[in-house]
């Protein structure tokens, strides 16, 4: 049998050991896929004495305290604020009436100032008209008489005229003056009089002469004065008169 050469036995020994060689990085590889597992530290401890576990005790909302005298002060100033607030309402509701019923007076005494006004109007107007149809008529009548000096109770007049025409034309003097005549504001009216001493001048003019009889209170004499300032001038009368006009409330 023939030995191997040396060539051969070189050859041989080159693949073995390359063999060698793979097998050994391949073993290498599959070590790095395991890792080394973490190490833990474990402490052993003795029993011990038991300890008791406490119930746990449910924990409670604590009510608020009621301020009971709180409370009743905020009723009181509530009740007193409604109690305000009505009487209130019902004070200006009572002003109201009594505006309304202040207006309401108001308006049916200047209906009744009216009404008395027209009457005066047409009073004065009928005595006017009277005065005038009288004095034509005495006119005529003392183109054919001798004049004679006439007297009238409270008046002084000039000769000439009859006494139904001084006596007509007096009334509506006096009332012409009294239409004009406001009374002023006091509050004691009764018991006043005053009477004032006027003289009618042929025009009509009124000239005050004086006061006869005063009343004692300022204000209503001038209040009087005033009236015959108003008046004048009236109607020319049949002959310049004087007289008293008397002024009562």
């Amino acid at each position: 049998m023939r030995e191997p050469s040396l060539k051969e036995s070189a050859l041989a020994s080159v693949l073995i050991h390359a063999l060698i060689f793979f097998v050994a990085v391949f073993a290498l590889k599959r070590a790095s896929h395991y890792s080394i597992p973490k190490t833990y530290t474990v402490k052993l401890v003795s029993p011990g004495q038991k300890t008791k576990i406490k119930p746990s005790i449910p924990k409670t909302t604590k009510k608020p305290e009621i301020n009971v005298a709180r409370i009743k002060q905020i009723k009181a100033q509530r009740r007193q604020k409604m109690m305000s607030m009505k009487k209130a309402m019902v004070t200006k509701k009572k002003k109201a009436i009594k505006k309304a019923e202040e207006l309401d007076t108001t308006h049916v005494q200047q209906q009744i100032e009216k009404l008395r006004a027209l009457k005066r109007v047409k009073r004065l107007a009928a005595l006017k008209h009277e005065v005038l149809s009288i004095s034509k008529a005495s006119g005529t009548k003392r183109q054919s008489e001798p004049a004679t000096k006439q007297q009238v109770s409270d008046s002084k007049g000039k000769p000439g005229a009859s006494d139904a025409v001084i006596s007509t034309y007096i009334n509506m003097a006096k009332q012409r003056i009294w239409s004009e005549w406001v009374l002023p504001e006091i509050k004691a009216l009764d018991g006043l009089e005053t009477i004032v001493i006027i003289k009618i001048l042929k025009d009509g003019k009124l000239k005050i002469v004086g006061i006869e009889k005063p009343s004692g209170d300022s204000l209503f004499d001038r209040s009087t004065l005033r009236a015959i300032m108003k008046a004048s001038p009236l109607p020319p009368p049949p002959e310049e008169l004087e007289l008293g006009i008397r002024f009562q409330p």
